[in-house]
């Protein structure tokens, strides 16, 4: 199901066409219609909050790259040879690409990255990577030389198609799960009410006369990962915000808002 499945693509599929006598089409007040810069009609917004585990994507993708890889390899290249069928060769490659795509992953979702940390990131890396440039043109580092580097060369690590089946398995059945819990948990503003729905049916209902929301982008890798961002929902007497801190398309979905509670006093924090 669509998050955008309330968004009516012209007038005269929002409005009724003619009552059920057959009688002259029903015009809806002018308030119900509200239409975002595309000329949509907006009726409502669905807000769902994914689990971060979502943005282990890429390594799920590279987990089913890897295992066709490893089947050609082993099928067609190098048949009957054990040996290579684990160790060596382009395994050992495709192994030491798989866990830096995962360490990279798992950095993402483990830490959260604000626009300055992640232009301090970026000088950090480009001031190693500048520093080692050096010591390489002067011949004060070689790691092909060095007794790790010569061990290193001889260092044989992979795995089997099985391994990244199984990883693919996991992750995929991680993915399904979180997409189910999504669809039936979120928060749906209406221009009257916003419906805060539970996975066990769970309805709470809040007017939206008065209501707030911020916009805050907290990690720059995950908004560059899914366009995602942190959305909370100021309710009037209530005591804490009904905060969304995975929302795909956060600033889609804050453009709908806008133009979905025009009348609504909105902040938006970048």
């Amino acid at each position: 199901m669509s998050d955008d499945e309330d968004i009516v693509e012209d007038v005269a599929e929002a409005a009724p066409a003619s009552n059920k006598k057959g009688g002259a089409p029903i015009p809806l007040k002018p308030k119900e219609i509200q239409h975002d810069e595309s000329g949509k009609v907006i009726l409502s917004v669905k807000l769902r909050d994914y689990s971060k585990s979502l943005f282990l994507y890429p390594l799920l993708i590279y987990s089913i790259v890897a295992i066709l890889i490893e089947g050609i390899w082993d099928q067609w290249l190098s048949p009957g040879d054990p040996a290579l069928a684990t160790l060596g060769g382009p395994h050992s490659s495709i192994m030491i690409i798989w866990i830096i795509v995962f360490f990279a992953n798992l950095f993402v979702v483990s830490f959260d990255f604000s626009t300055i940390k992640f232009l301090l990131l970026i000088v950090v890396v480009a001031l190693v990577i500048a520093i080692l440039i050096v010591l390489y043109s002067y011949g004060m580092f070689d790691i092909t030389k060095a007794g790790v580097g010569a061990e290193a060369n001889h260092l044989k690590i992979g795995a089997g198609w099985q391994f990244y089946a199984a990883v693919s398995i996991v992750l995929g059945f991680v993915f399904v799960c979180v997409l189910i819990q999504a669809e039936f948990q979120y928060v749906k503003v209406e221009q009257n009410e916003a419906h805060v729905k539970g996975i066990l049916g769970e309805d709470r209902r809040y007017p939206t006369n008065s209501l707030r929301y911020t916009k805050k982008i907290t990690d720059v890798f995950e908004y560059l990962a899914l366009r995602s961002g942190e959305i909370s929902i100021v309710v009037p007497g209530e005591e804490h915000p009904i905060k969304l801190e995975t929302v795909i398309n956060v600033n889609k979905k804050a453009k709908q808002l806008d133009v979905l509670l025009s009348t609504t006093r909105t902040q938006i924090t970048t």
